[in-house]
């Protein structure tokens, strides 16, 4: 009898402390943590080039979903889009928090391959060129 209260307690023991184990992982996508250096939009640009990826840029219209600051570019018939943000601006707030973009004038939702981390949200298609590469890039923009 008393090896069942043992063998029990033991059991408790170990599922208590598998559940703290696991217990302390959390989601944070505000700011990725990486190793690599941080950059900026303009080095995130040429960062595009040296990883052969050529193509055309052109600025997109960032007011529609609050940005500051944006721009597209096209290479293999694949297009990315970068949209700078203000932190504390509602429009990165919601898209932090949704997971997607809002053309505030039109009232539509992008909600396809959006990642939104560190003041910079990015739509990137997975077929894009070097779709990996690009996505960390963009967890090192600051």
């Amino acid at each position: 009898m008393k090896l069942k209260k043992l063998l029990a307690l033991l059991i408790v023991a170990l599922m208590a402390v598998s559940f703290v184990a696991c217990g302390g992982k959390t989601n944070n996508t505000e700011e990725t943590q990486t190793s690599e250096p941080k950059i900026t939009v303009e080095e995130f640009k040429a960062e595009l080039k040296n990883l052969g990826i050529e193509g055309t840029e052109e600025e997109t219209m960032y007011e529609l979903v609050g940005a500051t600051a944006g721009f597209k570019f096209t290479a293999d018939d694949k297009t990315l889009e970068l949209y700078t943000f203000d932190k504390d601006s509602n429009a990165y707030k919601n898209a932090k928090k949704d997971g997607k973009l809002t053309m505030e004038s039109l009232g539509s939702e992008i909600t396809e391959n959006v990642t939104v981390a560190n003041g910079y949200a990015i739509i990137l298609p997975t077929d894009f060129p070097q779709y990996d590469a690009v996505l960390a890039l963009f967890n090192r923009l600051q």
